[in-house]
């Protein structure tokens, strides 16, 4: 675990192929353990690097992923997994909404308000890019509805910007 963790900080410092290194050393040793808990966090670590250094590896590592979290049941990532899958996974449109719908879903029925809004904002940001821009007002009102009373000041903060960016092209398209 702790090789894991060097590797990230490692990454994070700048240190990218060291940093790589040991994250797949952490991880590699670990699965020679047998132990299978965690593995599917560790692998999202590993796989959020490489998007930035080399992205079909990063895809690769994703589907593995997918494979290992419904092994393990983990499924306290799933709104994550599912946001990757729509992102870097898909290339049809229609199949990524819908795995961000289920994303949006599995965060809420954890109560994970972050979570929500990562789903969420990268639905908005979907249905922007097509100028569906009445459907992205509404999934940020119904999601203000849903997470409300669950958001702290810096999540309504979000909630916001991500709303005034929707009205904002809206302004824009209507000139």
């Amino acid at each position: 675990a702790a090789t894991v963790f060097r590797g990230w900080v490692l990454f994070q410092k700048g240190f990218h192929d060291d940093g790589l290194a040991l994250t797949e050393q952490g991880i590699a040793a670990w699965q020679g353990t047998g132990a299978r808990l965690l593995l599917p966090y560790w692998m999202l670590m590993l796989g959020r690097m490489l998007l930035t250094r080399d992205p079909p590896r990063a895809r690769e590592v994703f589907e593995r992923l997918l494979q290992v979290a419904e092994a393990t049941g983990e499924t306290w990532s799933a709104s994550e997994l599912l946001c990757l899958r729509a992102t870097h996974l898909t290339d049809d449109d229609a199949a990524a909404e819908q795995l961000l719908a289920a994303a949006t879903e599995a965060a809420a029925a954890q109560q994970a308000a972050p979570r929500v809004l990562n789903a969420v904002e990268l639905r908005v940001q979907r249905l922007v890019a097509r100028s569906a821009l009445a459907e992205a007002a509404q999934l940020i009102d119904e999601t203000r509805g849903q997470l409300q009373g669950a958001l702290d000041s810096a999540q309504r903060a979000r909630l916001n910007a991500l709303a005034s960016s929707v009205k904002d092209a809206r302004g824009s398209s209507a000139r």
